[in-house]
């Protein structure tokens, strides 16, 4: 299924969301080397809305998935493997985000800190 949103611009893809979900969230300026943002879905987890934000690095696809904090979810510092797919993710004080690629996970934690680094407004680990 391609994203509902196709652009590699994240001044497009964050305020699609505006509206679809009920929290907001930051992209970062800088991507880890060969990665590039391809766009975006609205999709639900246990009938809540969670935005999936659609990353290629070099030819592997990474879907990061953002949802608002529940406490029904303790993603906290999530690493994990499962069927040769590398599962990374990250809590702050107000969402939850889990990434998932069988890109190799050294190159994933590069991706998800960028990302967590954004929420917190810290740019300067995301180049």
């Amino acid at each position: 299924m391609p994203p509902q949103v196709v652009s590699t611009d994240r001044h497009t893809v964050k305020p699609w969301f505006q509206g679809k979900i009920p929290f907001s969230f930051n992209l970062p300026q800088g991507l880890p080397s060969d990665t590039t943002l391809n766009g975006a879905n609205l999709t639900y987890l246990d009938n809540q809305p969670v935005a999936q934000l659609l990353y290629s690095m070099g030819k592997h696809c990474v879907s990061v998935f953002l949802l608002k904090k529940s406490g029904a979810v303790a993603v906290h510092e999530l690493t994990a493997e499962r069927s040769g797919f590398h599962v990374m993710g990250f809590s702050t004080e107000d969402l939850e985000a889990i990434a998932v690629s069988d890109v190799d996970p050294t190159r994933l934690a590069e991706l998800v800190s960028a990302i967590k680094h954004a929420q917190t407004g810290d740019q300067q680990q995301s180049k």
